[in-house]
């Protein structure tokens, strides 16, 4: 079992109630130690680690909140859980505030107190790391051994995944980046103007990118081979990695990208707007779907085996079945535009739509020009 090595201090005068939690608990896999002394207890707790304490409310000797006070004292991160046979709203209250994990009276089920040890045992695991600065960007090393943080002004700094401790000095020679990304082989800086790409071994090697604009948004497709980086402007490039460098594969511009995902086999991409995602294809950098969204689309994610699409907005977590996704054909597209539309494409508007290097052209034969 998972539970192995944890361990647990029950303390409770009532030795039957004792022998039942140490065994079901021992039963879920827990290390347990159990004492019908409160007085003992107190001395075990400052001798001895423990990664939970259980104890009775109204005890001879100390009482269960004098133990809550003693843990919090020599041991502040162990959790507490109060049992009691005579619980009062008031005694309740009392515990929580000073800090108890939670409360129950007794009689209580199995199912009970072993999914409330594991709630305050899995609460405890959870890392808390002081930062001194406003966050910009988080990732984790290729390695998975460290977590990578970007200030305010860019400053790149190393946290230890174990022990959730900055690394003194870590970022002192790596490039300022407002974005970041990583894949099994390469951590991703995105900084004006220039993507530097850091192998997995922290060695150089592989050249910057350089791309006009501060990225706002870097994702890498699931092997490391493809990287897609989106500037404030709607720029939105796909680079592939070949020959030892990140060569540009594809670029289209789009509405300001509030997120960034590739499916799994590496041909789409995914990019959440406001209001809408869109599924471009990787090769072409071709729309091949404009999916309505609730909201900002914050966040856009592809199952691991690709059969669903997910987003978080500002208004509604959705998905939906990428095999049901209706697609844009490509020869198509001219004739459904212009079937929504009343009139052909100003200048103004071709430009808009499709930059200033494509010649305009008169798309809808049976609609008349702008005037």
């Amino acid at each position: 079992m998972d539970n192995q090595g944890e361990r647990v201090l029950v303390v409770d005068d009532d030795p039957e109630m004792g022998r039942w939690l140490s065994e079901v608990l021992q039963g879920e896999g827990f290390s347990v130690v159990t004492l019908d002394d409160s007085v003992e207890a107190s001395k075990v707790l400052r001798r001895e680690d423990f990664d939970l304490l259980i104890t009775d409310l109204k005890m001879k000797g100390l009482k269960g909140l004098d133990l809550l006070a003693e843990t919090q004292k020599v041991a502040p991160r162990t959790p507490v859980i109060i049992i009691t046979a005579f619980g009062t709203i008031e005694s309740a209250i009392q515990a929580m505030r000073m800090g108890a994990y939670d409360y129950i009276t007794k009689p209580f089920r199995t199912d009970e107190i072993v999914l409330t040890v594991k709630k305050a045992l899995e609460n405890r695991r959870l890392k808390k790391v002081p930062v001194d600065s406003l966050t910009q960007a988080i990732m984790f090393s290729p390695d998975s051994q460290q977590f990578i943080t970007s200030d305010a002004e860019g400053n790149l700094q190393f946290w230890g995944v174990s022990d959730g401790k900055l690394i003194e000095g870590s970022g002192q020679n790596f490039p300022r980046g407002s974005s970041l990304a990583t894949s099994s082989q390469f951590l991703a800086v995105g900084a004006k103007d220039k993507i530097y790409i850091l192998p997995k071994d922290g060695e150089g090697g592989i050249p910057p990118i350089e791309s006009p604009g501060t990225k706002a948004l870097l994702v890498f497709n699931q092997d490391g081979s493809l990287l897609a980086s989106a500037d404030a402007a709607g720029q939105i490039n796909i680079w592939k990695y070949q020959n030892g460098k990140f060569d540009l594969q594809t670029s289209f511009v789009k509405e300001r990208a509030e997120s960034l995902a590739f499916d799994p086999a590496g041909t789409q991409l995914a990019v959440g707007i406001p209001k809408y995602v869109i599924l471009m294809d990787i090769t072409s950098g071709r729309e091949i779907a404009r999916i309505p969204a609730n909201g900002v689309v914050n966040g856009v994610s592809f199952s691991p085996d690709g059969t669903y699409l997910a987003t978080i907005s500002t208004k509604a977590l959705q998905f939906w079945e990428t095999a049901k996704i209706n697609t844009i054909q490509s020869n198509g597209i001219i004739s459904a535009a212009c079937s929504r539309l009343y009139e052909n494409f100003s200048q103004s508007q071709w430009t808009t739509l499709f930059s200033s290097d494509q010649a305009y052209k008169k798309l809808c034969n049976d609609l008349p020009q702008p005037q």
